[in-house]
């Protein structure tokens, strides 16, 4: 029997991409959530994969 607690969570990320820097904020898929900044990262290919390494964890 599966319950709330074996679910996983649904996360959405929010990427704004500019030239320098990329900001990214974090939703949960809760009815309720509001969205979280995250923090700001270099637009490189390294900062990205990273930072999608941490999330997908």
């Amino acid at each position: 029997m599966k319950t709330n607690s074996d679910a996983s969570k649904t996360l959405y990320l929010g990427l704004d991409v500019h030239k320098e820097e990329t900001v990214i904020a974090i939703l949960a898929s809760d009815r309720d959530a509001q969205p979280r900044h995250y923090g700001s990262i270099a637009t490189t290919q390294h900062a990205l994969e990273r930072a999608m390494r941490l999330f997908c964890a």
